[in-house]
């Protein structure tokens, strides 16, 4: 891919509910052709990546979620269709309960429609202890990555519990 990034929009989505859960969704725009493994190499290489989601965004450059970022790469996600990313996110959100109608609302609204009309859907399946910091995955973690070509976006999901 040739262009860049530009980080455009930025909420999250937390759950009122022990234990600590929120999904942060980050929107970028980009330039250049879209999608593929270049898409997700500028991804990873942008300033906001660098965040455990825990503390503030981008307070820790050298890792992403629970994993150390240098081992994450653009092959170590896999292209999967909409409702394969909405199951593994709706499994995470009702992981400790189910949630209320008013998440599942938000949920709906703020992801998962936009999930469904994406022409790219990316998984980051569990990369397994190799790649965990110190502290790593202790509650679950879910990401997906989806493009809009036409909008010419990229949306990167982060559902982090702990």
């Amino acid at each position: 891919m040739t262009g860049v990034l530009e980080h455009v929009h930025h909420f999250f989505i937390e759950f009122d509910f022990a234990p600590f859960q929120r999904v942060d969704v980050h929107r970028f725009a980009f330039e250049g052709e879209p999608g593929g493994e270049g898409l997700l190499a500028a991804l990873i290489a942008h300033e906001v990546y660098g965040d455990d989601f825990g503390s503030g965004m981008g307070d820790d450059p050298g890792l992403h979620g629970p994993y150390v970022r240098e081992r994450i790469r653009p092959d170590s996600y896999r292209a999967v269709d909409a409702e394969v990313a909405e199951a593994n996110l709706r499994g995470w959100a009702n992981q400790y309960k189910e949630l209320p109608k008013y998440l599942e609302g938000r949920m709906r609204g703020g992801i998962y429609q936009a999930l469904r009309d994406a022409d790219e859907v990316y998984l980051l399946p569990k990369l397994g202890v190799d790649a965990e910091h110190e502290w790593g995955d202790d509650g679950g973690f879910c990401e997906v990555v989806f493009v809009g070509r036409e909008a010419r976006t990229v949306t990167m999901v982060a559902a982090l519990a702990g």
